[in-house]
């Protein structure tokens, strides 16, 4: 392995000790569970639908239409349920959904 590979792996592998050493492991976890949206919610639902924040163990996601949202909400306890699995320090207690508001409306 060739010394710039090494290097950035000694790195990838000391971020998570510096987050939980500052107090904020938590937003890592909340950065992947956004990046892995798409696994935990399968590719019909993350394809018309996206995590916008977590706040309080409340996940937000914004549906593309009220069909989504009531389909996710419908799912909410099996969402949450992968959520937990996949990250198990990640508090993440309901889920809210709004909808999707279309470009220049407000």
């Amino acid at each position: 392995m060739n010394r710039t590979g090494n290097k950035a792996s000694r790195i990838k592998d000391l971020i998570p000790g510096v987050f939980e050493n500052m107090g904020i492991s938590d937003r890592l976890d909340e950065g992947r569970l956004v990046r892995d949206w798409p696994e935990i919610a399968g590719e019909s639902i993350s394809s018309n639908s996206r995590v916008i924040d977590l706040r309080d163990g409340i996940l937000y996601v914004v549906a593309k239409n009220n069909l989504w949202m009531q389909e996710i909400s419908f799912l909410q306890n099996d969402l949450i349920e992968k959520i937990g699995e996949r990250f198990p320090g990640l508090e993440v207690n309901g889920l809210r959904t709004f909808i999707e508001k279309g470009k220049g409306e407000e």
